[in-house]
């Protein structure tokens, strides 16, 4: 049987436009020779709907989203069926209200095939807040196969593949399989990025191929939402777990594949870490801007590495045409910041404005003096200037319908080197879930396939916020090259400082790092959204409280 995965690219809440999508992919499939359609994890409502599911007017136009999409397809006998997922009422008078479903689409009518039943809750994931789990996996029925229906989370629970490591103490795929299994296996999914995920989720879904002998089809989400960014690449195996065809990777797709195997589908290529890292951040970007309405971005270039990337990555993602870059030098910025970010601008083809600074603070300063004698000094001073930026961007961007991009990276954020209301404004922070060398290796890649477009001289130079003479940032925090391990430890691993202090690390440097993390937390709270690059990325997928015991004291890095 030829099955078509429609790698969709939902608008979240746009149902009248998804369903318009999910049709024009459908007939697309048909011309291809499909007998059935797949369709992504709530691909109808988009995956990260969020609080619109516990909206009783949002719930009821999904239904009547989803009878008026399987009416408009009965309307063409030469279309095939359509299995997609869709939030659906719980039947049950008990538990949430609703179902996180696998629903098909045939002959006009909506029948929910299956139920999802493993709900996760760990990193940007909380579906028990919505649904109601179901029971087992679902089965359809056609043209004389036995198809096992799962959503989501249901295959991500082999006993084998993770040793045991398991996060639920249930495998809905070992229990179906056990109890008269079935002739193939489907999965709708709505996967956001996380560095190296791609290349597990086909080591797993290959794994549950061979292990239960079966084909294996699972489809995925593409294109960003917020701050997810769904990287498709969805996946069929045959029933030796050998791949038979692969959609690309943060693209909207149709990709054919046979059930029976007989017949490879289309195999996209392998990207390396870093172009797979490159295309993740700027499809997220443009999703962003795209679906929040914008058509122009600005962000200030200082002629440091962060605004070097963030503005590659936003020529890439909207256009050059549409970047704007501002150049808010002050009394301390160095000539060399101004002529790189110039050139900077000059290779990438986006347009800049310089908007000196000195003036303001001058006037800042005069207000301030005249009420306290002591004056605008030391770290008042110095975040003045970023304040006045964060500003000035502000201003550019209601003025002429931006979109700010933030250009902070993670390890400025995880301790607090950074300016509240001043380099933290913005939309949308790019490289937020990036560490600094991070930055800089992406900076370096960039510039193997687009020669010298950032220059040498920022890749370069030491870094340095220039908020006061002299300035590095090695003044205020460990080098970037012992401080982002640290990070990563603490972060991604949950480590603390006695751990670290065990596996090597200095004491006073781990209980440093770790001090500054903790004491940063409200920085967090109020940063703009950033793309989700990472299991542990800033936002939706790290839930820290601001006050916690044993904190200690809130130490001032580059100030508040």
């Amino acid at each position: 049987m030829r099955v078509a995965l429609i790698q969709s690219n939902p608008v979240t809440g746009d149902l009248a436009g998804n369903a318009r999508n999910l049709a024009a992919a459908v007939r697309r499939a048909a011309e291809l020779g499909a007998e059935l359609c797949i369709a992504p994890e709530l691909a109808l409502c988009g995956h990260n709907a969020g609080d619109l599911l516990l909206r009783r007017e949002f719930v009821e136009a999904c239904r009547a989203s989803l009878d008026g999409l399987a009416a408009g397809l009965a309307d063409d006998k030469a279309l095939p069926p359509l299995l997609l997922g869709a939030p659906v009422a719980n039947p049950v008078p008990q538990g949430k209200a609703l179902q996180n479903c696998a629903v098909l689409l045939h002959e006009g009518r909506v029948r929910v095939v299956g139920r999802k039943v493993l709900l996760p809750t760990e990193g940007v994931f909380d579906d028990p807040r919505y649904f109601e789990p179901g029971v087992s996996c679902g089965v359809l029925h056609l043209k004389g196969w036995r198809l096992a229906v799962t959503v989501g989370e249901d295959v991500w629970n082999d006993r084998t593949f993770w040793q045991d490591r398991r996060t639920y103490a249930s495998d809905p795929v070992e229990e179906f399989m056990g109890a008269g299994g079935a002739d193939g296996l489907i999965n709708l999914t709505a996967l956001p990025y996380a560095q190296g995920l791609p290349s597990l989720h086909q080591r797993l879904l290959g794994w549950l191929a061979a292990h239960y002998r079966v084909p294996v089809l699972a489809v995925n989400a593409a294109g960003g939402n917020d701050g997810l960014v769904y990287y498709g690449g969805s996946l069929a195996f045959d029933g030796e777990g050998t791949l038979t065809a692969r959609a690309p990777l943060f693209e909207d797709a149709v990709l054919m594949a046979n059930l029976a195997g007989r017949k490879q589908g289309d195999i996209a290529p392998d990207l390396a870490p870093e172009e797979e890292l490159w295309r993740a951040v700027v499809t997220g970007t443009r999703d962003f801007a795209r679906k929040c309405g914008f058509t122009r971005v600005v962000l200030g270039l200082s002629g440091g590495v962060d605004s070097a990337l963030v503005a590659a990555v936003a020529a890439e993602a909207v256009g050059p045409q549409a970047v704007t870059g501002l150049l808010m030098p002050s009394p301390y910025s160095s000539t060399g910041s101004v002529d790189d970010s110039l050139a900077l601008a000059k290779n990438l083809g986006i347009a800049t404005h310089v908007l000196p600074v000195g003036g303001i603070m001058d006037s800042y300063k005069s207000v301030f003096d005249a009420e306290f004698p002591a004056g605008m000094t030391g770290l008042a001073e110095e975040n003045i200037q970023a304040r006045i930026r964060g500003s000035l961007l502000m201003t550019y961007a209601n003025r002429f319908q931006a979109l700010v991009l933030s250009t902070g990276n993670k390890s400025e954020g995880a301790v607090g080197y950074c300016t509240l209301y001043g380099d933290m404004v913005g939309g949308l922070g790019p490289v937020g879930d990036l560490y600094k060398r991070q930055v800089y290796d992406l900076c370096r890649w960039y510039n193997e396939r687009h020669p010298d477009a950032i220059p040498a001289a920022i890749l370069e130079k030491e870094p340095s916020a220039e908020l006061r003479p002299g300035q590095k940032d090695s003044d205020s925090l460990p080098p970037y090259e012992a401080l982002d391990p640290l990070l990563h430890e603490i972060i991604e691993e949950g480590r603390g400082p006695d751990e670290l202090a065990e596996s090597g690390c200095e004491p006073a440097l781990a209980e440093r790092v770790f001090t500054l993390l903790r004491s940063s937390e409200f920085k967090r709270h109020q940063a703009p959204p950033c793309l989700q690059l990472s299991p542990r990325g800033f936002g939706s997928g790290w839930r820290m409280p601001i006050a916690v015991a044993g904190s200690g004291a809130l130490p001032r890095v580059k100030g508040e």
